[in-house]
């Protein structure tokens, strides 16, 4: 997503009008990212370590249910403070959602009205840390004290930086995990064995591919017919512009 954002960003600077428009919406990012923590203030105590992006981001980790039943309360704890700080360090909110609970859809459905049509803003207290239970933490309600530190300190010290200290105690609780690299090859398959395949979503999925095809298959045959007939005028001209001998 970022790596998108920044060809894109790219591409705005080009025109005047535009230039300034990604660094805008970034200090605005940053504004509603401070008013949202439970101080209040112009800044966030953890403003310095947050890379806004400039749009908005929600972070759903759906079917909680199927996880907690079936993960021990270590893993949950990793699970929740890992996702805590990728959500805190990138200005994005973070919430557990199970369909069967009312409560968990009812705060999807909140933040998405906050975001999409400028409904209420979820308040700090609104807050639910409890790894064991449905987490809700809105964009900017976090902070680094609060979410801890993954890592002893002695061992924070010989590593890059804090994102791979956490990396590594995701790896130490669950399983190494591959470096996904933005760009245009295929995206390794998160769920080969089909564990949690949705007919709904992946039917519209499949019609949605089919109709990108068609669609992509129309504008080239479109831009063909246009070559075509730019052909024949072409030669034309250069006859008519030729020298008698």
């Amino acid at each position: 997503l970022r790596a998108r954002i920044h060809k894109l960003e790219s591409a705005m600077q080009k025109v005047p009008a535009k230039a300034k428009l990604m660094e805008q919406l970034r200090q605005r990012a940053a504004k509603r990212f401070a008013s949202a923590a439970s101080a209040g203030g112009d800044k966030h105590e953890d403003e310095g370590m947050v890379k806004h992006l400039g749009v908005t981001v929600v972070i759903a980790a759906c079917k909680f249910d199927e996880f907690s039943s079936s993960a021990e309360a270590k893993l949950k704890r990793t699970m929740g403070r890992c996702l805590r700080f990728l959500a805190h360090v990138n200005g994005a909110s973070l919430l557990y959602v199970s369909k069967d609970d009312k409560q968990s859809v009812n705060n999807f459905r909140a933040l998405l009205t906050h975001y999409l049509f400028k409904g209420p803003q979820p308040a700090a207290k609104s807050k639910q840390a409890d790894h064991l239970q449905h987490m809700l933490i809105p964009a900017g309600s976090d902070s680094l004290k609060d979410i801890g530190m993954p890592l002893r300190p002695e061992e924070m010290t010989q590593l890059p930086s804090p994102l791979d200290a956490w990396r590594k105690k995701w790896e130490e609780d669950f399983d190494k995990t591959p470096v996904i690299k933005a760009g245009p090859e295929a995206v390794q398959e998160l769920d080969p064995k089909g564990q949690y395949k949705e007919w709904q979503v992946d039917t519209a999925l499949v019609q949605k591919e089919q109709d990108l095809k068609l669609y992509l298959s129309s504008q080239q045959q479109e831009k063909d017919k246009a070559e075509t007939a730019k052909k024949p005028l072409a030669r034309s001209a250069s006859t008519k512009a030729a020298p008698k001998r």
